[in-house]
């Protein structure tokens, strides 16, 4: 598991930045897999998150949304991770086409993908 912290305060506070197209309208649950993640692995991190999104809308803006990890998300971090552990070591492989890396440009196996599970893989 690699993943990097933006910034993480002397409070403990996660403070992650992204960039979006639009306006966030609340927290996307596979964002709050990736900061439960980060709360878990940082000895100092207090589960006290601010997102900062800078939109890439007509007028630029900045939106703050905070939250806390709750221990229904650790609980799912807990429970899910071993279930992929599991599934690698025996060889299981299930395309997740909802990813921003499932791509002809960022998967080189995006051909075997196709093929053993049908559908198409986008471009970008």
């Amino acid at each position: 598991m690699r993943g990097r912290i933006d910034v993480i305060d002397v409070t403990g506070r996660i403070i992650d930045a992204k960039t979006s197209s639009k306006e966030p309208v609340g927290i996307a649950p596979n964002y709050r897999f990736q900061v439960a993640t980060y709360t878990k692995l940082h000895g100092h991190a207090s589960g006290s998150v601010r997102l900062d999104t800078v939109t890439k809308t007509k007028t630029i803006q900045l939106v703050e949304q905070s939250f806390a990890i709750v221990e229904s998300d650790l609980i799912q971090i807990e429970r899910m991770y071993p279930l992929a552990q599991e599934a690698m070591r025996s060889g299981l492989y299930v395309p997740n086409r909802n990813s921003n890396l499932c791509s002809r440009k960022y998967c080189p196996f995006w051909e075997y993908c196709e093929d053993d599970y049908g559908g198409v893989v986008e471009e970008q």
